[in-house]
Protein backbone atom coordinates (compact mmCIF):
# COMPACT_ATOMS: atom_id res chain seq x y z
CA UNK A 1 0.00 0.00 0.00
CA UNK A 2 1.00 3.73 -0.55
CA UNK A 3 -0.11 7.14 0.38
CA UNK A 4 0.57 10.51 -2.12
CA UNK A 5 -0.52 14.23 -1.02
CA UNK A 6 -0.89 17.02 -2.38
CA UNK A 7 -0.47 20.10 -0.61
CA UNK A 8 1.33 20.10 2.74
CA UNK A 9 0.90 17.36 4.78
CA UNK A 10 1.09 17.96 9.01
CA UNK A 11 3.03 13.88 8.90
CA UNK A 12 5.85 14.95 6.40
CA UNK A 13 6.24 18.53 8.01
CA UNK A 14 9.57 18.33 9.07
CA UNK A 15 10.59 17.92 5.26
CA UNK A 16 9.20 21.04 4.74
CA UNK A 17 8.01 20.29 1.49
CA UNK A 18 4.54 21.27 -0.26
CA UNK A 19 3.63 18.33 -1.97
CA UNK A 20 5.27 14.54 -1.76
CA UNK A 21 4.64 10.93 -2.61
CA UNK A 22 6.08 7.50 -0.75
CA UNK A 23 5.93 3.65 -1.87
CA UNK A 24 6.74 1.08 0.29
CA UNK A 25 10.71 -0.66 -0.56
CA UNK A 26 10.17 -4.79 -0.02
CA UNK A 27 12.45 -7.03 -0.29
CA UNK A 28 11.51 -10.77 -0.45
CA UNK A 29 7.95 -9.91 1.05
CA UNK A 30 10.01 -8.07 3.70
CA UNK A 31 9.59 -4.58 4.49
CA UNK A 32 12.93 -2.12 4.18
CA UNK A 33 11.42 1.14 4.23
CA UNK A 34 9.95 3.86 2.45
CA UNK A 35 10.87 5.28 -1.27
CA UNK A 36 9.85 9.00 -0.44
CA UNK A 37 9.73 12.04 -3.00
CA UNK A 38 8.58 15.41 -2.51
CA UNK A 39 8.54 18.64 -4.69
CA UNK A 40 9.32 22.27 -3.70
CA UNK A 41 5.63 23.22 -5.25
CA UNK A 42 2.46 22.31 -4.63
CA UNK A 43 1.43 19.65 -6.85
CA UNK A 44 -0.86 16.72 -7.35
CA UNK A 45 1.39 13.82 -8.23
CA UNK A 46 -0.60 11.33 -10.63
CA UNK A 47 -1.13 7.16 -11.10
CA UNK A 48 1.54 7.52 -13.78
CA UNK A 49 4.04 8.70 -10.96
CA UNK A 50 2.78 6.45 -8.29
CA UNK A 51 3.62 3.25 -10.82
CA UNK A 52 6.70 4.43 -12.02
CA UNK A 53 7.77 5.09 -8.12
CA UNK A 54 6.64 1.65 -7.67
CA UNK A 55 8.93 -0.09 -10.40
CA UNK A 56 11.77 1.71 -8.76
CA UNK A 57 11.05 0.52 -5.07
CA UNK A 58 12.51 -2.85 -6.17
CA UNK A 59 15.42 -1.72 -7.69
CA UNK A 60 15.89 0.22 -4.07
CA UNK A 61 15.06 -2.71 -1.97
CA UNK A 62 17.72 -4.72 -4.27
CA UNK A 63 19.92 -2.30 -3.33
CA UNK A 64 19.43 -2.11 0.64
CA UNK A 65 19.48 -5.80 0.61
CA UNK A 66 22.70 -5.91 -1.34
CA UNK A 67 24.40 -3.53 0.98
CA UNK A 68 23.13 -4.80 3.99
CA UNK A 69 24.48 -8.47 3.13
CA UNK A 70 27.56 -6.85 2.34
CA UNK A 71 28.28 -5.09 5.31
CA UNK A 72 27.05 -8.53 7.34
CA UNK A 73 29.42 -9.90 4.68
CA UNK A 74 32.18 -7.36 5.90
CA UNK A 75 31.20 -7.82 9.67
CA UNK A 76 31.64 -11.55 9.75
CA UNK A 77 35.10 -11.28 8.04
CA UNK A 78 36.14 -9.14 10.77
CA UNK A 79 34.83 -11.40 13.19
CA UNK A 80 36.66 -14.43 11.22
CA UNK A 81 39.80 -12.33 11.06
CA UNK A 82 39.46 -11.72 14.89
CA UNK A 83 38.99 -14.97 15.80
CA UNK A 84 42.26 -16.09 13.43
CA UNK A 85 44.43 -13.63 15.39
CA UNK A 86 42.94 -14.43 18.56
CA UNK A 87 43.55 -18.41 18.16
CA UNK A 88 46.79 -17.74 16.52
CA UNK A 89 47.99 -15.37 19.24
CA UNK A 90 46.77 -18.27 22.60
CA UNK A 91 48.42 -21.20 20.85
CA UNK A 92 51.97 -19.38 20.14
CA UNK A 93 53.02 -19.80 23.59
CA UNK A 94 53.87 -22.85 25.39
CA UNK A 95 54.17 -22.08 29.16
CA UNK A 96 50.61 -22.43 30.79
CA UNK A 97 51.08 -18.83 33.42
CA UNK A 98 51.98 -17.14 29.88
CA UNK A 99 48.84 -18.80 27.79
CA UNK A 100 46.69 -18.16 30.46
CA UNK A 101 47.34 -14.49 30.36
CA UNK A 102 47.09 -14.18 26.51
CA UNK A 103 43.71 -16.59 26.50
CA UNK A 104 42.36 -13.56 28.69
CA UNK A 105 43.91 -10.45 26.66
CA UNK A 106 43.01 -11.66 22.68
CA UNK A 107 39.15 -12.80 24.77
CA UNK A 108 38.69 -9.02 25.21
CA UNK A 109 38.80 -8.53 21.40
CA UNK A 110 36.32 -11.01 20.64
CA UNK A 111 33.86 -9.85 23.47
CA UNK A 112 33.92 -7.03 25.28
CA UNK A 113 34.21 -7.44 29.15
CA UNK A 114 34.77 -6.08 32.01
CA UNK A 115 36.45 -9.18 34.09
CA UNK A 116 37.11 -12.56 33.06
CA UNK A 117 38.55 -15.65 34.22
CA UNK A 118 39.85 -18.87 33.29
CA UNK A 119 38.67 -22.14 35.50
CA UNK A 120 39.94 -25.87 35.18
CA UNK A 121 39.16 -28.95 36.19
CA UNK A 122 41.05 -30.17 39.51
CA UNK A 123 39.36 -33.52 39.81
CA UNK A 124 35.67 -33.14 41.24
CA UNK A 125 36.14 -29.24 41.82
CA UNK A 126 36.56 -26.08 39.19
CA UNK A 127 39.38 -23.99 40.66
CA UNK A 128 40.02 -20.69 38.55
CA UNK A 129 43.75 -20.22 37.24
CA UNK A 130 43.61 -17.38 36.13
CA UNK A 131 42.12 -14.06 36.03
CA UNK A 132 41.72 -10.49 34.49
CA UNK A 133 39.89 -7.07 35.06
CA UNK A 134 39.55 -7.75 39.31
CA UNK A 135 40.45 -5.42 41.30
CA UNK A 136 42.95 -7.84 42.57
CA UNK A 137 43.26 -10.89 40.26
CA UNK A 138 45.55 -12.67 42.58
CA UNK A 139 43.17 -13.16 45.16
CA UNK A 140 40.95 -14.92 42.82
CA UNK A 141 43.63 -17.50 41.91
CA UNK A 142 43.01 -20.87 43.61
CA UNK A 143 39.10 -20.67 44.28
CA UNK A 144 37.28 -23.45 43.84
CA UNK A 145 33.53 -24.76 42.29
CA UNK A 146 32.22 -28.06 43.87
CA UNK A 147 31.27 -29.85 40.87
CA UNK A 148 28.46 -31.18 40.70
CA UNK A 149 26.86 -28.20 42.33
CA UNK A 150 24.30 -25.80 41.89
CA UNK A 151 26.06 -22.55 40.52
CA UNK A 152 26.01 -21.91 36.99
CA UNK A 153 30.00 -22.67 36.43
CA UNK A 154 28.93 -26.04 37.45
CA UNK A 155 25.97 -25.91 34.97
CA UNK A 156 27.92 -25.12 31.90
CA UNK A 157 30.41 -27.40 32.88
CA UNK A 158 27.67 -30.29 33.29
CA UNK A 159 25.50 -29.62 30.70
CA UNK A 160 28.42 -29.02 28.32
CA UNK A 161 27.09 -25.67 27.04
CA UNK A 162 26.84 -22.00 26.85
CA UNK A 163 24.95 -19.96 29.58
CA UNK A 164 24.04 -16.60 30.38
CA UNK A 165 23.02 -14.89 32.64
CA UNK A 166 21.65 -11.29 31.97
CA UNK A 167 21.29 -10.06 35.97
CA UNK A 168 23.80 -12.01 38.07
CA UNK A 169 22.88 -10.85 41.21
CA UNK A 170 19.89 -13.35 41.06
CA UNK A 171 22.09 -16.27 40.67
CA UNK A 172 24.38 -18.03 43.14
CA UNK A 173 26.40 -16.45 45.98
CA UNK A 174 29.53 -16.44 44.48
CA UNK A 175 28.23 -13.45 42.45
CA UNK A 176 27.30 -10.74 45.09
CA UNK A 177 30.54 -11.63 46.88
CA UNK A 178 33.87 -9.76 46.75
CA UNK A 179 35.22 -9.91 44.53
CA UNK A 180 32.80 -10.53 42.32
CA UNK A 181 30.40 -7.82 43.69
CA UNK A 182 30.70 -5.71 40.59
CA UNK A 183 29.40 -8.31 37.87
CA UNK A 184 25.74 -7.80 36.78
CA UNK A 185 26.36 -10.28 33.72
CA UNK A 186 27.42 -13.32 33.09
CA UNK A 187 28.73 -15.38 30.29
CA UNK A 188 30.13 -18.99 30.77
CA UNK A 189 31.36 -20.93 27.61
CA UNK A 190 32.68 -24.84 28.33
CA UNK A 191 36.14 -25.66 27.12
CA UNK A 192 36.00 -29.19 25.02
CA UNK A 193 39.11 -31.29 23.74
CA UNK A 194 38.79 -34.40 23.06
CA UNK A 195 35.03 -34.47 23.78
CA UNK A 196 36.18 -34.07 27.65
CA UNK A 197 35.42 -30.83 29.27
CA UNK A 198 38.37 -29.54 30.80
CA UNK A 199 36.88 -26.25 31.93
CA UNK A 200 35.22 -23.42 31.46
CA UNK A 201 35.54 -19.47 30.07
CA UNK A 202 34.02 -16.90 32.71
CA UNK A 203 33.26 -13.62 31.01
CA UNK A 204 31.80 -10.69 33.57
CA UNK A 205 30.32 -7.54 32.64
CA UNK A 206 29.21 -4.67 35.25
CA UNK A 207 26.40 -3.81 32.67
CA UNK A 208 22.63 -5.60 33.19
CA UNK A 209 21.77 -7.70 30.12
CA UNK A 210 25.48 -7.16 28.40
CA UNK A 211 25.70 -10.70 26.52
CA UNK A 212 23.07 -12.14 24.13
CA UNK A 213 23.76 -14.69 21.45
CA UNK A 214 25.86 -13.24 19.32
CA UNK A 215 28.95 -13.11 21.71
CA UNK A 216 28.20 -16.48 22.56
CA UNK A 217 28.28 -17.47 18.64
CA UNK A 218 31.85 -15.42 18.50
CA UNK A 219 33.08 -17.03 21.60
CA UNK A 220 32.57 -20.52 21.18
CA UNK A 221 34.87 -21.27 18.68
CA UNK A 222 37.84 -19.23 19.97
CA UNK A 223 36.92 -21.43 23.35
CA UNK A 224 37.58 -24.33 21.34
CA UNK A 225 40.77 -23.32 20.48
CA UNK A 226 41.48 -22.26 23.84
CA UNK A 227 40.66 -25.68 25.05
CA UNK A 228 43.24 -27.52 22.04
CA UNK A 229 45.82 -24.42 23.74
CA UNK A 230 45.94 -25.06 26.95
CA UNK A 231 45.64 -28.55 26.95
CA UNK A 232 48.79 -28.49 25.00
CA UNK A 233 49.84 -26.02 27.16
CA UNK A 234 49.58 -28.83 30.44
CA UNK A 235 50.86 -31.55 28.18
CA UNK A 236 54.25 -29.35 27.78
CA UNK A 237 54.51 -28.56 31.09
CA UNK A 238 54.36 -32.10 32.12
CA UNK A 239 56.98 -32.89 29.38
CA UNK A 240 58.71 -30.58 31.16
CA UNK A 241 58.44 -31.88 34.77
CA UNK A 242 59.53 -35.24 32.80
CA UNK A 243 62.58 -33.94 31.63
CA UNK A 244 63.84 -32.19 34.62
CA UNK A 245 63.23 -35.21 36.71
CA UNK A 246 64.99 -37.11 33.67
CA UNK A 247 67.83 -34.86 34.60
CA UNK A 248 67.70 -35.16 37.99
CA UNK A 249 68.24 -39.28 37.54
CA UNK A 250 71.22 -38.23 35.32
CA UNK A 251 73.13 -36.21 38.07
CA UNK A 252 72.07 -38.97 40.37
CA UNK A 253 73.22 -41.58 38.48
CA UNK A 254 76.38 -39.92 37.95
CA UNK A 255 76.78 -39.17 41.94
CA UNK A 256 75.88 -42.56 42.55
CA UNK A 257 78.79 -43.69 40.31
CA UNK A 258 81.15 -41.22 41.83
CA UNK A 259 79.94 -42.59 45.26
CA UNK A 260 80.32 -45.75 43.93
CA UNK A 261 84.26 -44.63 43.69
CA UNK A 262 84.13 -43.37 46.98
CA UNK A 263 83.00 -46.09 48.78
CA UNK A 264 85.91 -48.77 46.70
CA UNK A 265 88.64 -45.82 47.82
CA UNK A 266 87.39 -45.81 51.55
CA UNK A 267 87.29 -49.13 51.64
CA UNK A 268 90.93 -49.55 50.87
CA UNK A 269 91.96 -46.28 53.10
CA UNK A 270 90.05 -47.73 55.88
CA UNK A 271 92.04 -51.08 55.18
CA UNK A 272 95.31 -48.76 54.77
CA UNK A 273 94.29 -46.27 58.30
CA UNK A 274 92.73 -49.17 60.43
CA UNK A 275 96.00 -50.91 61.18
CA UNK A 276 98.37 -48.05 61.93
CA UNK A 277 95.29 -46.49 63.87
CA UNK A 278 94.53 -50.13 65.96
CA UNK A 279 98.64 -49.36 67.30
CA UNK A 280 98.35 -46.18 68.05
CA UNK A 281 95.46 -47.07 70.46
CA UNK A 282 96.76 -50.09 71.85
CA UNK A 283 100.23 -48.25 72.47
CA UNK A 284 98.17 -45.49 74.26
CA UNK A 285 96.63 -47.52 76.35
CA UNK A 286 99.28 -49.41 77.49
CA UNK A 287 101.30 -46.28 78.62
CA UNK A 288 98.08 -45.42 80.51
CA UNK A 289 97.76 -48.92 82.26
CA UNK A 290 101.42 -48.53 82.77
CA UNK A 291 101.05 -44.80 84.35
CA UNK A 292 99.33 -43.30 87.46
CA UNK A 293 96.71 -40.72 86.70
CA UNK A 294 98.40 -38.08 88.26
CA UNK A 295 101.38 -38.42 85.95
CA UNK A 296 101.65 -35.02 83.54
CA UNK A 297 101.91 -37.29 80.35
CA UNK A 298 98.57 -39.08 81.39
CA UNK A 299 96.18 -36.52 79.92
CA UNK A 300 98.50 -36.54 76.74
CA UNK A 301 97.60 -40.19 76.17
CA UNK A 302 93.86 -40.01 76.87
CA UNK A 303 94.07 -37.08 74.09
CA UNK A 304 96.18 -39.62 71.77
CA UNK A 305 93.22 -42.05 72.51
CA UNK A 306 90.43 -40.06 71.92
CA UNK A 307 92.06 -38.53 68.28
CA UNK A 308 92.25 -42.04 67.48
CA UNK A 309 88.64 -43.71 68.17
CA UNK A 310 87.72 -40.48 66.50
CA UNK A 311 90.06 -41.35 63.31
CA UNK A 312 88.64 -44.28 63.45
CA UNK A 313 85.23 -43.01 63.53
CA UNK A 314 85.62 -41.32 60.65
CA UNK A 315 86.82 -43.85 58.40
CA UNK A 316 84.06 -46.06 59.98
CA UNK A 317 81.33 -43.09 58.90
CA UNK A 318 83.01 -43.11 55.55
CA UNK A 319 82.17 -46.42 55.03
CA UNK A 320 78.91 -45.93 55.69
CA UNK A 321 78.47 -43.13 53.86
CA UNK A 322 79.65 -44.90 50.95
CA UNK A 323 77.72 -47.97 51.51
CA UNK A 324 74.75 -45.94 52.00
CA UNK A 325 73.83 -47.37 55.99
CA UNK A 326 71.25 -46.03 58.26
CA UNK A 327 72.71 -43.85 60.63
CA UNK A 328 72.05 -44.50 64.00
CA UNK A 329 69.90 -41.55 65.67
CA UNK A 330 69.36 -40.80 69.47
CA UNK A 331 67.46 -37.12 70.52
CA UNK A 332 70.06 -34.71 70.36
CA UNK A 333 70.25 -30.86 71.50
CA UNK A 334 72.25 -28.98 68.05
CA UNK A 335 73.38 -26.38 70.06
CA UNK A 336 75.61 -28.27 72.18
CA UNK A 337 76.77 -30.18 68.94
CA UNK A 338 77.65 -27.26 67.40
CA UNK A 339 79.53 -26.01 70.77
CA UNK A 340 81.48 -29.33 71.05
CA UNK A 341 82.81 -29.22 67.81
CA UNK A 342 83.47 -25.91 67.63
CA UNK A 343 85.47 -26.54 71.01
CA UNK A 344 88.02 -28.96 69.08
CA UNK A 345 89.19 -26.39 66.96
CA UNK A 346 88.91 -23.55 68.43
CA UNK A 347 92.02 -22.93 70.11
CA UNK A 348 93.48 -23.45 66.45
CA UNK A 349 91.03 -20.40 65.46
CA UNK A 350 92.21 -18.20 67.90
CA UNK A 351 96.02 -18.64 67.33
CA UNK A 352 95.66 -17.72 63.36
CA UNK A 353 93.66 -14.87 64.23
CA UNK A 354 90.07 -15.75 62.95
CA UNK A 355 87.55 -14.31 65.84
CA UNK A 356 84.77 -16.55 66.19
CA UNK A 357 80.99 -15.02 66.94
CA UNK A 358 78.47 -17.49 68.33
CA UNK A 359 74.54 -17.20 68.15
CA UNK A 360 72.03 -19.88 69.12
CA UNK A 361 68.35 -19.64 69.34
CA UNK A 362 67.52 -20.75 72.71
CA UNK A 363 65.00 -23.49 73.53
CA UNK A 364 65.26 -25.22 69.92
CA UNK A 365 63.93 -28.85 70.18
CA UNK A 366 65.92 -32.02 70.04
CA UNK A 367 66.62 -33.42 66.72
CA UNK A 368 67.17 -37.42 65.96
CA UNK A 369 70.52 -37.46 64.86
CA UNK A 370 73.95 -39.83 65.03
CA UNK A 371 75.90 -36.93 66.89
CA UNK A 372 79.20 -38.36 65.75
CA UNK A 373 78.38 -37.71 61.78
CA UNK A 374 76.74 -34.40 62.32
CA UNK A 375 79.93 -33.46 64.27
CA UNK A 376 81.86 -34.60 61.40
CA UNK A 377 79.85 -32.83 59.11
CA UNK A 378 80.03 -29.39 61.18
CA UNK A 379 83.91 -29.66 61.78
CA UNK A 380 84.21 -29.83 57.67
CA UNK A 381 82.47 -26.85 57.55
CA UNK A 382 83.99 -25.09 60.13
CA UNK A 383 87.60 -26.50 58.88
CA UNK A 384 86.70 -25.33 55.09
CA UNK A 385 85.68 -21.40 56.52
CA UNK A 386 89.09 -21.04 58.51
CA UNK A 387 91.23 -22.52 55.15
CA UNK A 388 89.50 -19.38 53.61
CA UNK A 389 90.70 -16.82 55.75
CA UNK A 390 94.53 -17.82 55.96
CA UNK A 391 94.92 -14.05 56.72
CA UNK A 392 92.52 -14.11 59.15
CA UNK A 393 89.07 -12.92 59.67
CA UNK A 394 86.14 -13.66 61.54
CA UNK A 395 83.58 -16.98 61.88
CA UNK A 396 80.46 -16.66 62.91
CA UNK A 397 78.49 -19.63 63.83
CA UNK A 398 74.33 -19.38 64.34
CA UNK A 399 71.10 -21.70 64.82
CA UNK A 400 67.57 -20.51 64.00
CA UNK A 401 64.75 -22.65 63.76
CA UNK A 402 62.16 -21.73 60.50
CA UNK A 403 58.94 -23.83 60.38
CA UNK A 404 59.53 -27.68 61.08
CA UNK A 405 63.46 -27.34 60.28
CA UNK A 406 66.48 -26.21 62.49
CA UNK A 407 69.00 -24.76 60.60
CA UNK A 408 73.19 -24.10 61.89
CA UNK A 409 74.99 -21.51 59.74
CA UNK A 410 78.53 -21.12 59.29
CA UNK A 411 80.26 -17.80 57.47
CA UNK A 412 83.18 -16.62 56.76
CA UNK A 413 84.89 -13.56 55.46
CA UNK A 414 87.38 -15.16 53.32
CA UNK A 415 87.81 -15.83 49.60
CA UNK A 416 84.43 -16.70 48.47
CA UNK A 417 83.63 -19.26 45.62
CA UNK A 418 83.33 -18.29 41.96
CA UNK A 419 79.87 -18.67 40.37
CA UNK A 420 81.14 -21.88 37.96
CA UNK A 421 82.43 -23.74 41.13
CA UNK A 422 79.51 -23.59 43.01
CA UNK A 423 77.48 -26.22 41.07
CA UNK A 424 80.07 -28.98 41.65
CA UNK A 425 81.28 -27.90 44.99
CA UNK A 426 79.75 -30.95 46.09
CA UNK A 427 81.20 -33.58 43.83
CA UNK A 428 83.25 -36.32 44.91
CA UNK A 429 87.15 -35.58 44.44
CA UNK A 430 86.42 -31.89 42.94
CA UNK A 431 88.28 -29.54 44.94
CA UNK A 432 89.57 -25.69 44.58
CA UNK A 433 92.71 -26.60 47.09
CA UNK A 434 95.89 -27.85 45.67
CA UNK A 435 95.66 -30.25 48.62
CA UNK A 436 92.68 -30.93 48.57
CA UNK A 437 91.22 -34.43 48.69
CA UNK A 438 87.00 -33.04 47.63
CA UNK A 439 86.01 -35.78 49.77
CA UNK A 440 84.88 -33.45 52.95
CA UNK A 441 81.82 -31.80 51.43
CA UNK A 442 80.79 -34.71 49.17
CA UNK A 443 80.75 -36.98 52.45
CA UNK A 444 79.02 -34.05 54.52
CA UNK A 445 76.23 -33.85 52.05
CA UNK A 446 75.55 -37.32 52.21
CA UNK A 447 75.40 -37.37 55.73
CA UNK A 448 72.91 -34.61 55.70
CA UNK A 449 70.74 -36.12 53.48
CA UNK A 450 70.85 -39.20 55.44
CA UNK A 451 69.02 -37.33 58.10
CA UNK A 452 66.34 -35.77 55.62
CA UNK A 453 67.94 -32.43 55.49
CA UNK A 454 69.82 -30.13 52.89
CA UNK A 455 72.61 -28.10 52.85
CA UNK A 456 72.71 -24.31 50.75
CA UNK A 457 75.57 -22.24 50.42
CA UNK A 458 75.19 -18.55 49.99
CA UNK A 459 78.79 -17.03 48.57
CA UNK A 460 80.22 -13.98 46.64
CA UNK A 461 84.17 -13.84 45.20
CA UNK A 462 86.19 -11.78 47.73
CA UNK A 463 83.02 -11.45 50.23
CA UNK A 464 82.65 -14.44 52.41
CA UNK A 465 80.68 -17.73 51.76
CA UNK A 466 77.62 -18.75 54.27
CA UNK A 467 77.14 -23.17 54.62
CA UNK A 468 73.90 -23.79 56.43
CA UNK A 469 72.80 -26.96 57.55
CA UNK A 470 69.16 -27.33 57.55
CA UNK A 471 67.95 -30.27 59.65
CA UNK A 472 64.28 -31.52 60.12
CA UNK A 473 62.39 -31.31 63.51
CA UNK A 474 60.62 -34.76 63.85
Amino acid sequence: NYNHWAGQSEKFSPASKPSCIAVPIHWAERPLGVLYLADELPRLFSSEDVTLLEQLAPLAGATLEQRRLLQQTRARWQEAETLRQAGAAVTEILSMDERLERILEQLGYVVPYDSASVQLMREDKLEIVGGRGFPEPQKIIGWQFPVPGDNPNTIVVQERRPVILRDARTAHTPFRESPHAHIRSWLGVPLIVHDRVIGLLSIDSVELNHFNQKHVRLVTPLADQIAVALENARLYDDLQQQMDELKRTQAQLVQSAKLAAVGELAAGVAHELNNPLTGVLGYAEIAMIELEPEHPSYKDLQGIRAEALRASRIVRHLLQFSRQSEPKRTPADINQVTRQTLDVIRYHLQTSNVQVEESYEADLPPLSLDEGQIRQVLLNLITNAFQAMPQGGQLRICSERRGDQIGISISDTGEGIAKDNLERIFDPFYSTKPSGTGLGLSVSLGIVQEHGGRITVESQPGQGSTFTVWLPIE
